[in-house]
Protein backbone atom coordinates (compact mmCIF):
# COMPACT_ATOMS: atom_id res chain seq x y z
CA UNK A 1 0.00 0.00 0.00
CA UNK A 2 2.69 2.89 0.80
CA UNK A 3 5.01 1.77 -2.41
CA UNK A 4 1.55 1.92 -4.53
CA UNK A 5 0.91 5.19 -2.79
CA UNK A 6 4.43 6.86 -3.18
CA UNK A 7 4.49 5.61 -6.88
CA UNK A 8 1.26 8.09 -6.84
CA UNK A 9 2.98 10.84 -5.39
CA UNK A 10 5.92 10.70 -7.52
CA UNK A 11 3.99 10.39 -10.96
CA UNK A 12 1.88 13.60 -9.62
CA UNK A 13 5.13 15.49 -8.79
CA UNK A 14 6.19 14.50 -11.92
CA UNK A 15 3.29 15.46 -14.42
CA UNK A 16 3.08 18.65 -12.71
CA UNK A 17 6.37 19.19 -13.14
CA UNK A 18 6.46 18.80 -17.07
CA UNK A 19 3.50 20.94 -17.42
CA UNK A 20 5.38 23.62 -15.75
CA UNK A 21 6.24 26.67 -18.06
CA UNK A 22 9.66 26.52 -19.66
CA UNK A 23 12.24 28.10 -16.64
CA UNK A 24 13.54 31.76 -17.71
CA UNK A 25 17.06 30.46 -17.24
CA UNK A 26 16.74 27.80 -19.93
CA UNK A 27 15.82 30.39 -22.20
CA UNK A 28 18.45 32.79 -21.03
CA UNK A 29 21.22 30.65 -21.92
CA UNK A 30 19.91 30.51 -25.49
CA UNK A 31 19.71 34.55 -25.92
CA UNK A 32 22.56 37.14 -25.95
CA UNK A 33 20.31 39.75 -24.45
CA UNK A 34 18.64 40.27 -21.42
CA UNK A 35 17.12 42.64 -19.23
CA UNK A 36 14.17 43.69 -17.14
CA UNK A 37 12.08 46.05 -18.94
CA UNK A 38 10.20 47.41 -16.68
CA UNK A 39 10.80 45.31 -14.06
CA UNK A 40 9.44 42.27 -16.86
CA UNK A 41 12.34 39.82 -18.08
CA UNK A 42 12.63 40.73 -21.52
CA UNK A 43 14.70 38.30 -23.55
CA UNK A 44 15.99 38.78 -27.39
CA UNK A 45 15.21 36.46 -30.03
CA UNK A 46 18.26 37.31 -32.22
CA UNK A 47 21.14 40.16 -31.95
CA UNK A 48 23.32 41.43 -34.38
CA UNK A 49 26.33 44.17 -34.02
CA UNK A 50 28.53 45.81 -36.35
CA UNK A 51 32.19 47.86 -35.38
CA UNK A 52 32.73 50.71 -37.53
CA UNK A 53 36.91 51.16 -37.91
CA UNK A 54 36.27 54.38 -39.40
CA UNK A 55 33.91 55.71 -36.87
CA UNK A 56 35.46 53.36 -33.88
CA UNK A 57 32.24 52.34 -32.94
CA UNK A 58 30.00 49.97 -31.88
CA UNK A 59 26.31 49.34 -33.43
CA UNK A 60 24.30 46.71 -31.31
CA UNK A 61 21.43 45.36 -32.09
CA UNK A 62 18.30 42.95 -30.05
CA UNK A 63 15.13 41.89 -31.45
CA UNK A 64 12.51 40.55 -29.31
CA UNK A 65 9.68 38.64 -31.94
CA UNK A 66 6.02 37.77 -31.04
CA UNK A 67 4.68 35.42 -33.64
CA UNK A 68 1.39 35.33 -32.39
CA UNK A 69 0.38 39.25 -32.85
CA UNK A 70 2.85 39.88 -35.79
CA UNK A 71 5.09 42.25 -33.81
CA UNK A 72 8.64 42.73 -33.03
CA UNK A 73 10.76 45.02 -30.50
CA UNK A 74 13.83 46.35 -31.14
CA UNK A 75 16.57 47.55 -29.16
CA UNK A 76 19.52 49.53 -30.23
CA UNK A 77 22.95 51.11 -28.62
CA UNK A 78 26.00 52.51 -30.46
CA UNK A 79 28.76 53.79 -28.44
CA UNK A 80 32.43 54.83 -29.33
CA UNK A 81 35.11 52.28 -28.53
CA UNK A 82 38.45 53.20 -29.81
CA UNK A 83 40.71 50.53 -27.72
CA UNK A 84 39.06 46.74 -27.99
CA UNK A 85 41.62 45.53 -25.37
CA UNK A 86 40.41 46.99 -22.38
CA UNK A 87 37.16 47.22 -20.46
CA UNK A 88 35.26 50.22 -20.18
CA UNK A 89 32.08 51.69 -18.58
CA UNK A 90 30.18 54.89 -20.60
CA UNK A 91 26.97 56.94 -20.18
CA UNK A 92 28.25 58.51 -23.69
CA UNK A 93 25.94 56.39 -25.94
CA UNK A 94 23.00 56.40 -27.68
CA UNK A 95 19.82 53.82 -27.28
CA UNK A 96 16.22 53.57 -28.96
CA UNK A 97 13.94 50.81 -28.66
CA UNK A 98 10.95 50.35 -31.36
CA UNK A 99 7.68 48.26 -31.76
CA UNK A 100 6.80 47.36 -35.48
CA UNK A 101 4.04 46.03 -35.91
CA UNK A 102 3.17 43.98 -39.48
CA UNK A 103 7.22 43.69 -40.20
CA UNK A 104 7.98 47.39 -41.45
CA UNK A 105 5.11 49.91 -39.50
CA UNK A 106 6.77 51.55 -35.70
CA UNK A 107 3.59 51.91 -34.27
CA UNK A 108 5.93 53.44 -30.94
CA UNK A 109 9.25 54.23 -29.93
CA UNK A 110 11.47 55.74 -27.15
CA UNK A 111 14.79 57.23 -27.14
CA UNK A 112 17.67 57.78 -24.94
CA UNK A 113 16.49 60.07 -21.84
CA UNK A 114 19.12 62.54 -21.42
CA UNK A 115 18.52 63.11 -17.79
CA UNK A 116 18.41 59.31 -16.27
CA UNK A 117 21.75 58.10 -15.30
CA UNK A 118 22.46 55.57 -17.92
CA UNK A 119 25.43 53.06 -18.24
CA UNK A 120 27.42 50.43 -20.10
CA UNK A 121 30.20 48.18 -18.62
CA UNK A 122 31.98 46.64 -21.23
CA UNK A 123 33.41 43.43 -20.21
CA UNK A 124 35.94 42.38 -22.91
CA UNK A 125 36.10 42.48 -26.92
CA UNK A 126 37.49 39.29 -28.36
CA UNK A 127 38.45 40.75 -31.43
CA UNK A 128 39.41 36.91 -32.82
CA UNK A 129 36.00 35.26 -32.39
CA UNK A 130 34.35 38.86 -32.71
CA UNK A 131 32.18 38.71 -29.76
CA UNK A 132 31.65 42.16 -26.96
CA UNK A 133 30.10 41.11 -23.94
CA UNK A 134 28.95 43.51 -21.14
CA UNK A 135 26.24 45.11 -18.78
CA UNK A 136 23.95 47.71 -18.78
CA UNK A 137 21.18 50.15 -17.54
CA UNK A 138 18.88 52.51 -19.76
CA UNK A 139 15.92 54.84 -19.24
CA UNK A 140 14.34 55.86 -22.45
CA UNK A 141 11.68 58.44 -23.18
CA UNK A 142 8.93 58.12 -25.42
CA UNK A 143 9.22 59.83 -28.89
CA UNK A 144 6.95 62.95 -29.01
CA UNK A 145 5.47 61.74 -32.76
CA UNK A 146 4.05 58.42 -30.43
CA UNK A 147 2.92 61.00 -26.48
CA UNK A 148 3.75 63.90 -25.42
CA UNK A 149 3.84 63.15 -22.01
CA UNK A 150 6.90 61.80 -21.17
CA UNK A 151 6.71 58.11 -20.48
CA UNK A 152 9.54 56.26 -19.65
CA UNK A 153 10.91 52.54 -20.17
CA UNK A 154 13.62 51.20 -18.32
CA UNK A 155 16.00 48.15 -19.41
CA UNK A 156 17.91 47.28 -16.16
CA UNK A 157 20.56 44.63 -15.44
CA UNK A 158 20.93 44.16 -19.03
CA UNK A 159 23.71 41.78 -20.07
CA UNK A 160 24.91 41.09 -23.66
CA UNK A 161 27.15 38.49 -25.30
CA UNK A 162 26.72 39.71 -29.21
CA UNK A 163 28.84 38.72 -32.73
CA UNK A 164 29.88 40.96 -34.45
CA UNK A 165 31.21 42.34 -37.85
CA UNK A 166 33.51 44.69 -38.79
CA UNK A 167 32.81 47.39 -41.40
CA UNK A 168 34.49 50.51 -42.49
CA UNK A 169 31.86 52.61 -42.58
CA UNK A 170 28.28 51.67 -40.45
CA UNK A 171 26.38 54.61 -41.72
CA UNK A 172 27.53 54.02 -45.56
CA UNK A 173 26.69 50.57 -45.00
CA UNK A 174 23.07 51.57 -43.64
CA UNK A 175 22.66 53.76 -46.67
CA UNK A 176 23.35 51.03 -49.06
CA UNK A 177 21.02 48.23 -47.36
CA UNK A 178 18.46 50.45 -47.33
CA UNK A 179 18.77 50.79 -50.99
CA UNK A 180 18.35 47.39 -51.81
Amino acid sequence: MKASFLILIVSVLFFISSCQKEKETEVLTNSSLIAKKNSNNWISTDTWGSYSEAEQKFYLNALKRHPKNDQEEELSISFAMKDLNSPMVTSDFSSEWVRVVGGSSVADGYHIDSRAENKIEILSVNTQKKIITGKFSIQLVRDSKFSDKGETLTFQSGYFSVSYSEVDNYKSQLKFLRQL
